[in-house]
């Protein structure tokens, strides 16, 4: 983690009043990158550690559901903020 990702979860936390973070699995990243510089473990403690990140989740209950459920409103991802009404775009194949 680097000055840039704690930025952004700053940025991200500043939209709205609570900051739920949702990791990927070392699968996934090995799948999109190559191997994880740390276990899923070990990004989960470092993120949760962060002043801004009021929880960390598993990536995967990071769905419309979980959001519509939970009175989430806006989801960011990477840089990039969205609506809740944005979302399903986020997982769909481009």
């Amino acid at each position: 983690m680097h000055y840039g990702h704690a930025n952004a979860l700053r940025q991200a936390r500043m939209l709205g009043d609570q900051l739920v973070v949702g990791l990927i699995s070392d699968d996934e990243i090995r799948a999109a990158k190559g191997p994880p510089v740390m276990n899923y473990a070990e990004r989960k403690t470092l993120v949760g550690s962060v002043k801004w990140v009021d929880e960390v989740i598993d990536g995967e209950r990071c769905t419309i559901i979980y959001m519509t459920r939970f009175g989430r409103h806006v989801v960011t991802h990477n840089t990039v903020a969205y609506p809740r009404d944005a979302m399903k775009y986020l997982s769909q194949p481009v």
